[in-house]
């Protein structure tokens, strides 16, 4: 399914802009429960969204890191069940590039800001399970 209209997103993108909007700060500066529970509460709006345009088939772009197969799979099989065609596509960037770019959107004061760890940063791209044989589009970043 492919469009103009940006619907769900990562954890680390379009719900913490969510959080970002609600609490009037980075969330980073937000104790562990408080964005958590904003964190929930963000993601499941978007996932209702997203249900609410697969139904009308509206066009869309779902903005998600997906860092795990299973979550991959949860956003497709919804895709299908409604009728509609996923296109994965993978924005491959390696650690220099994601440390870079974090840099810049930290000096940021906005809900585009993002506050990552080195430490944070490693254990995600660590833990990232990188798609393969799952129809992905690869696009290298610089």
């Amino acid at each position: 399914m492919r469009g103009p209209l940006s619907v769900a997103a990562t954890p680390d993108s379009r719900s913490k802009r969510f959080v970002w909007i609600w609490a009037g700060r980075d969330v980073a500066e937000l104790d562990l429960a408080e964005y958590e529970q904003l964190k929930s509460t963000a993601e499941q709006q978007l996932w209702d969204d997203l249900i609410r345009l697969l139904e009308a088939k509206v066009p869309a772009v779902i903005d998600y890191s997906f860092w795990n197969r299973a979550t991959r799979d949860r956003y497709k099989a919804v895709i299908e069940r409604h009728g509609c065609r996923w296109e994965l596509v993978r924005l491959k960037a390696d650690l220099e590039t994601l440390r870079r770019r974090l840099a810049i959107r930290d000096q940021r004061n906005d809900a585009n800001s993002v506050t990552v760890s080195d430490e944070l940063l490693e254990r995600y791209f660590a833990n990232f399970q990188e798609p393969a044989g799952e129809g992905e589009r690869v696009i290298f970043q610089e």
